[in-house]
């Protein structure tokens, strides 16, 4: 829900801006097909026992539709197909907005939330999957959402929607990020950018619900930024909490992406999630190569190798203590 500075199109690259979607008069087709190889070698399974390897191949794809009503009235439609879950085929996003002055706009319908720093898709990531603090982001909300841009240097966001955390939420603890039987979540976000930076803060409170198996509140604070004022370097950085009576969880994100030249970029990345309700910590270790082999914005291949340690006999992403992956991807932009 947040109006921070969302990561460019293959910014990830650190290149130039990817071609603009089709457009048809007043309506624009984009999307995007990402498809990756994924070699992971797991330690000491705390469920099943023993060592582990997989490889498995994965894709996915989006396609958007945008669609302007004069000046003040917009249209989004994103639809998504997963292919790792049966080609299971959602609504993303599908949202009206409507710029009431010069300073507000209203917008309702189903938007992405973005609580915290990194991107929800693909393209718009740093490296080919996500760091440890996305697990406390949430995932798609329907409602109300009223944003105010007062300068270039200053935006806020209000909101009013369904719960934060949505049935899809992809969740580590025994499911305790699931759908929750609240009336609404609230909350909003201020953004503060100037030459070279930009910081932005988050609250969101879902309210009731089933939490743990116990009906409590839901807090998700998050403060995150980026640093851009070096040539050919990008810091960031992002801290999450999410708490309830129960349980208290923290993530801690700190990256950084350099320019090798028009054709590639290298990041890297570590995170940590803490589960206080376990006094456990779990740790990842990232670095992907972002590359542009045919010189054309819209096609990216990319490596990385994350490897995770999880003190919890139960870790977030294998259900193993340690864990090692190779990830391949190739991703084209439509069009």
């Amino acid at each position: 829900m947040s109006l921070r500075y969302v990561v460019p199109t293959l910014g990830a690259l650190a290149l130039t801006t990817a071609a603009p979607a089709i457009e048809v008069g007043d309506l624009t087709i984009g999307g995007f097909i990402d498809t990756i190889l994924e070699i992971e070698t797991s330690d000491g399974s705390g469920t099943t026992g023993g060592d582990d390897s997989i490889i498995d191949f994965s894709a996915d794809a989006e396609l958007r539709f945008g669609y302007n009503i004069g000046d003040a009235v917009s249209a989004q439609l994103d639809i998504e197909v997963n292919g790792e879950a049966n080609d299971v085929i959602r609504v993303e996003q599908a949202n009206v907005s409507w710029k009431v002055n010069e300073t507000a706009t209203l917008t309702m319908g189903k938007s992405e939330t973005l609580i915290g720093y990194e991107a929800v898709d693909a393209p718009d990531q740093w490296r080919v999957g996500s760091s440890l603090a996305t697990e406390l982001q949430g995932t798609s909300t329907t409602g109300l959402n009223v944003g105010f841009a007062p300068s270039e240097q200053v935006s806020v966001d209000f909101y009013i929607v369904d719960g934060i955390y949505a049935t899809d939420s992809e969740n580590v603890f025994g499911a305790p990020l699931g759908k929750l039987s609240s009336d609404f979540s609230f909350g909003f976000s201020v953004n503060f950018a100037g030459e070279g930076f930009f910081v932005d803060f988050d609250v969101a409170i879902d309210t009731g619900g089933d939490f743990t198996a116990a009906e409590e509140d839901i807090q998700n604070v998050s403060i995150n930024g980026e640093y851009t004022g070096t040539e050919n370097l990008t810091v960031f950085g992002d801290i999450q909490t999410v708490s309830t009576d129960s349980v208290d969880l923290m993530a801690i994100l700190i990256g950084a992406n350099y320019k090798i030249d028009d054709s590639k970029s290298i990041t890297g990345m570590i995170s940590t999630l803490d589960e206080d309700a376990d006094d456990s910590v779990s740790t990842e270790l990232a670095v992907a190569l972002l590359t542009n082999p045919t010189g054309d914005a819209n096609f990216a291949l990319n490596v990385e190798l994350a490897l995770f340690q999880g003190d919890d006999a139960v870790s977030i992403r294998t259900g193993a203590e340690d864990s090692t992956e190779i990830k391949l991807e190739w991703i084209a932009i439509i069009p």
